[in-house]
Order: structure tokens, then C-alpha cells, then sequence
């Protein structure tokens, strides 16, 4: 089987010469988490505004207008007139006419994309994580599974540009997997990962060579 091997997609900027301060989003179908390096050097997930870890992935409208985002959302949303949650299936995904598969409308009729609902939720881990950590957060590498089209990869960055970030790169997720791990994997093996998401369970064979890692093949389903 031919080997593919595993970078970073889109945006291969030098990460290590960008200013500001940069987090890391899993932007997942049902909810999401936010993580940075902290002073001592190590990976910490962020709390949202709420005190907790996971974010969920929702929008809701509850005078119509108005969005409100997570939790907040969750628990007004039998109050909400338009409630939205799993928009991520339908990202970066356009009909026949090139326009977005689904859309949702405020009570003024303004339409709203999954990339609108994704940046909604986006903006509000940048403001949370910014609270938490009381400085100006620029920048951010997203998750994504690893098989999203490149029209869903350039959907997810938008989406992270119009919440306010400066997006350095869109990652596979397993990838970000086998990174965290990167130290520990043997070289000269296969491994498997697998990702049990809230959406979406996806299979990934990797290989590391040296201080290589390549993608063998990947599978995924909602």
C-alpha cells in the first residue's frame, strides 16, 4: 500500500516565528476543547467561560436573533425558535446551484452557514480562552478528521478567521493524536488510532519512520 505522508495541509507558515500567543481547537460535532502550553511547558486544556472543559457545538436563537453559544445555548434551547447543533457535518458541503447544503435563518431571515455557526462557536472560545488566560489570543491550529475535503478544510479556516483568528494550520485529527503521543510511538511500526468522537468514528493506520510520520490509510463515518 502506498504510503502518504502526514503534514500539516494548509498554511505551512514557520509556527515558530508567529507573535502571540497560540491555541490549539478541536472544533468537534458535538462539542469542542481548547488547549495551549502553559508557563511550565506543559499541554493544558483551557476551561470555557462556564468552569468547564467541553464546549458543546451549539447555536441557538432565542429571541430569533440574538445567538447564544455551548452551554448557555443547551439550556435555552426550548426557548430557542432556531436551535442549531451538529452543523459540522454540513460544512464546507455546497448543492447543484454551489450554494451551502443547509442554511438556517434568524427570525429577520438572515441566513446562517455551518461556517457561520463554526465561526460563532470559534469566537466564543477566543473570547473564553482569553478571559481564562487574561491576554489577546491571535492565533490557532483547528482539528479536523482526516477525511475532510479540501473544500471542508478551507470551510473549517474561514470559519476560524471570521470568529478573529489568525489561522496557522488545519490538522488531520489523528494526526494531533499521533503528535501528543509522538514521542512515545516505536519507529519502524504501524499503529493504529482510532477516534471515537461524538459524530464521527474514524480509523487511521500511521507509520513512524525515524522522526517521520505517515498516514498508510484512513476511513471515517458519521
Amino acid at each position: 500500500m502506498k504510503k502518504k505522508e502526514l503534514d500539516f495541509n494548509q498554511n505551512e507558515g514557520q509556527i515558530g516565528n508567529v507573535k502571540g500567543k497560540t491555541i490549539g481547537i478541536d472544533l468537534g460535532t458535538t462539542c469542542c476543547y481548547a488547549a495551549h502550553i502553559n508557563a511550565e511547558g506543559k499541554i493544558e486544556v483551557i476551561r470555557n467561560a462556564e468552569g468547564e472543559l467541553a464546549t458543546p457545538s451549539v447555536v441557538g436563537f432565542p429571541d430569533g436573533i440574538t445567538p447564544v453559544v455551548g452551554k448557555k445555548a443547551l439550556n435555552q434551547s426550548l426557548l430557542c425558535p432556531v436551535f442549531i447543533a451538529r452543523s459540522k457535518r454540513s460544512m464546507g458541503k455546497v448543492g447543484p446551484d454551489g450554494k451551502p447544503l443547509e442554511i438556517w435563518r434568524d427570525k429577520n431571515g438572515k441566513e446562517h452557514s455551518a461556517i457561520d455557526i463554526a465561526a460563532l462557536i470559534l469566537k466564543k472560545i477566543k473570547t473564553d480562552c482569553e478571559a481564562i488566560l487574561g491576554m489577546e489570543i491571535p492565533n490557532a491550529i483547528i482539528s479536523v478528521p482526516h477525511y475532510f475535503s479540501e473544500a471542508q478544510r478551507k470551510a473549517t479556516e474561514q470559519a476560524g478567521i471570521i470568529a478573529g483568528f489568525n489561522v496557522l494550520r488545519i490538522v488531520s485529527e489523528p494526526v494531533c493524536a499521533s503528535l501528543a503521543y509522538h514521542l512515545q510511538i516505536p519507529s519502524h511500526k504501524n499503529h493504529l488510532v482510532v477516534d471515537y468522537g461524538g459524530g464521527t468514528t474514524e480509523s487511521t493506520l500511521i507509520r513512524k519512520q525515524g522522526d517521520d510520520l505517515y498516514v498508510i490509510d484512513s476511513q471515517g463515518d458519521t
